[in-house]
């Protein structure tokens, strides 16, 4: 786990969330990327002080969230390394189920499904249709992200590649270059973690430019070879604009909201909220069918 600025109470559910766990054969990596955090290095060093399992790196300085996994990597001792956010909630039998499960399967790395909830711990929508097999994996990258990346387990040898320094995409990138080298990749067909949507996850430009990386990595992807992060940032550079930014913002505000409704059976709203999405951006409209590509493999 990578901190930076959450708040100290949400980053206390999360770590309570794997110390409560009920496989407790674990050691907690947790990397502190903000070095004058004063709130979260107490909190943190309290936790670690009480209980012998915790492993505490503080960054002498913010290297974000790409160099800083790579730091809890080359940190840990298990055989299998299981990753998630500062601002998530694992369920209780999160570790069993998916130690079983990557074992029964024979796989290399699996993510899992997931509640996603808002920063008030309320729940917005389940990530559930995603694919499960290691050959259906493989298909959806050539579209999307189909692993999320707060869920994944994997065995650390696979780990050990490291992530690279791909802005907003470090994970889909890591799950690119880990399928090419032959890894096999699934997901545990079971909701094993609790993924806070927040206002601040993303800032609007940032939305957009993380679709923009996430399209040169899967054309890359479709051609057999990793895509160097220097052509992928001059992809990003080429064609972003703060138009489309803002209109694909707008648009994301919009699925939400629609998914919302539909959780509560409101379909006619959630209809205005769908039906506004091509009219405002048609590179989220691209986003939605990636996403049905992959949930139909």
């Amino acid at each position: 786990m990578a901190a930076y600025r959450e708040s100290p109470t949400i980053l206390e559910q999360a770590m309570r969330s794997i110390l409560d766990q009920t496989y407790s054969n674990l050691e907690f990596i947790i990397i502190l990327d903000d070095p004058d955090n004063i709130e979260l290095d107490t909190l943190i060093t309290r936790y670690s002080f009480s209980d012998d399992r915790i492993r505490y790196e503080r960054n002498s300085r913010n290297i974000g969230l790409a160099q800083s996994l790579n730091i809890g990597i080359s940190l840990a001792r298990g055989e299998y390394i299981c990753r998630m956010d500062a601002d998530d909630i694992s369920d209780p039998d999160r570790i069993t189920s998916q130690l079983q499960y990557i074992s029964d399967e024979h796989l290399d790395l699996i993510g899992g499904f997931t509640e996603v909830i808002n920063e008030h711990g309320e729940l917005l929508y389940v990530v559930d249709s995603i694919p499960i097999h290691s050959s259906s994996v493989a298909k959806g990258l050539q579209y999307n992200n189909c692993v999320p990346h707060p869920t994944w387990f994997g065995k650390k040898e696979t780990f050990e590649m490291g992530y690279r320094s791909i802005p907003l995409c470090e994970d889909f990138d890591f799950l690119i270059r880990s399928s090419l080298q032959g890894k096999l990749i699934g997901n545990c067909p079971k909701i094993v973690l609790k993924y806070r949507m927040s206002s601040n996850s993303l800032s609007r430009g940032n939305l957009y430019k993380q679709f923009l990386y996430q399209q040169a990595l899967t054309h890359s992807y479709r051609n057999g070879v990793a895509l160097a992060v220097e052509d992928a940032e001059i992809y990003v550079d080429n064609h972003y604009s703060s138009n489309k930014a803002e209109k694909y913002a707008m648009a994301n505000k919009e699925f939400n909201l629609g998914l919302s409704c539909v959780r509560r059976k409101m379909l006619f709203h959630a209809a205005r909220h769908f039906i506004r999405i091509p009219v405002l951006s048609r590179g989220y409209l691209s986003k939605i069918y990636r996403l049905i590509r992959v949930a139909f493999l």
